[in-house]
């Protein structure tokens, strides 16, 4: 991965707010952070399959992913 990418804020992402709301209250606000999670660990933090879809795509436009 990309360190400079993930040094930066997950605000960067074009999410909706709820999910960012989510992510801060799991102290996920950077990218990097972000994608050392999975989708099952996003799912634990009550985000929805579309909301994690939403959150796939975007990283997959800047060229990150979901950790395995």
């Amino acid at each position: 991965m990309n360190n400079k990418l993930d040094k930066q804020n997950i605000l960067r992402l074009d999410v909706k707010d709820n999910i960012i709301n989510k992510l801060n209250s799991n102290n996920i606000s950077k990218l990097g952070e972000l994608c050392s999670n999975s989708e099952a660990d996003l799912r634990s933090y009550n985000l929805n399959d579309s909301e994690i879809n939403s959150i796939k795509e975007e990283l997959r436009q800047i060229g990150m992913i979901l950790r395995s």
